[in-house]
């Protein structure tokens, strides 16, 4: 990267030096609808299953148990890859979160649907 100043002539800045190269490399990025890349984050898809199972009012025991059957394989499988769409990551969940609780995957669609009313 390179900036011009006028009295000083050209500036060069260097990205910081990062020790973990592999894992930068290995990161794996979510492309979003417009096209926008973001990186990959256990932590949203947990908190998106966990409020799914919330407004399904499962008990918090089940909801704990419901989360770790659902998330822990979808993540370690989406780890895996370099790039994924979010719109396969969302199916993905709602297949696996289906198969276990009818109830939090109705929340999650009924969720989705006042989010894109809201929208329009």
């Amino acid at each position: 990267m390179e900036f011009e100043l006028p009295e000083k002539g050209k500036l060069k800045i260097k990205a910081p030096k990062n020790k973990d190269k592999k894992e930068v490399k290995n990161m794996t990025t979510v492309v979003k609808k417009g096209g926008k890349r973001q990186a990959f984050s256990p932590a949203k898809i947990r908190r998106s299953v966990e409020r799914a199972a919330k407004d399904a009012k499962v008990p918090p025991a089940k909801r704990k148990k419901l989360v770790k059957e659902v998330c822990d394989p979808a993540i370690a499988l989406m780890k895996k890859k370099r790039s994924i769409k979010a719109a396969d990551i969302r199916r993905s969940l709602l297949g696996r979160l289906a198969r276990k609780s009818k109830k939090a995957a109705s929340a999650w669609r009924k969720f989705d649907k006042k989010k894109k009313k809201k929208k329009k």
